[in-house]
């Protein structure tokens, strides 16, 4: 089970939102902690992204574990209006964004930081 961290950030009016996970973390745990930040109204009008930090997650999705992910967005229309931008360290985990990207439709891109993350958030 992963722990996760939240930090709130604003920008010039634009705020947002950076989930750092650590651990053995699974695509159900990730689908929760979007539900925790929509059920407590933590992503507002204001918010134009959630960085997803994966650099201390050990993190190995199955496909038929999407199931769970994929409710939760389409229930919640407002992740389909942020950028939801992966820090991760290896090449392997590069895919994850990619994959949620084809699946869902979310606008999904990884990064190897989180200022670089941060910064395609605010373009």
């Amino acid at each position: 089970m992963a722990e996760v961290s939240y930090e709130y950030l604003t920008f010039g009016g634009k705020e947002v939102i950076i989930r750092k996970f650590v651990g053995k973390l699974t695509i159900k745990e990730v689908a929760d902690s979007f539900k925790y930040l929509i059920d407590e109204g933590k992503i507002t009008d204001k918010c134009k992204g959630i960085v997803n930090d994966l650099t201390f997650a050990h993190f190995n999705p199955k496909m038929r574990d999407f199931k769970s992910f994929l409710k939760i967005v389409y229930a919640n229309p407002i992740l389909r209006k942020l950028k939801l931008p992966a820090v991760v360290l290896s090449a392997e985990r590069n895919a994850f964004p990619f994959i949620v990207k084809l699946i869902s439709g979310l606008n999904a891109q990884p990064f190897r930081n989180t200022n670089d993350a941060i910064d395609w958030i605010l373009e």
